[in-house]
């Protein structure tokens, strides 16, 4: 009986703080609106980012850059002339390339 008495003193608790953390929430917001519409632009924002980061993840991984791409210009070739074979290989080789400096 005392493990029920517990669990239920436990769950009594959370949802205190659960309701005082809807309250700060409202709160924060009312005082703050810019935190809304922070919160609003980066829901729209981070899908967009995360796909352009996954595009060029995938072309990093064919050794090829973004005009190669959009203009298709390997395309007489089966394979890319700069692509090595294995997409961890070409990857690393656009991640870790010297800057030129």
């Amino acid at each position: 009986m005392v493990l029920v008495d517990v669990i239920f003193e436990l769950a009594r608790r959370t949802k205190q703080t659960e309701e005082k953390g809807e309250v700060y929430i409202k709160l924060a917001i009312k005082q703050h609106p810019v935190l809304l519409a922070l919160g609003i632009w980066t829901v729209l924002v981070t899908p967009i980012l995360l796909s352009l980061l996954g595009y060029h993840c995938k072309i990093s991984a064919r050794n090829e850059t973004t005009n190669e791409e959009m203009k298709k210009l390997l395309v007489q070739y089966k394979t890319s002339p700069y692509d090595s074979g294995f997409k961890l290989t070409n990857f690393s080789a656009r991640a870790l390339a010297p800057t030129g400096k």
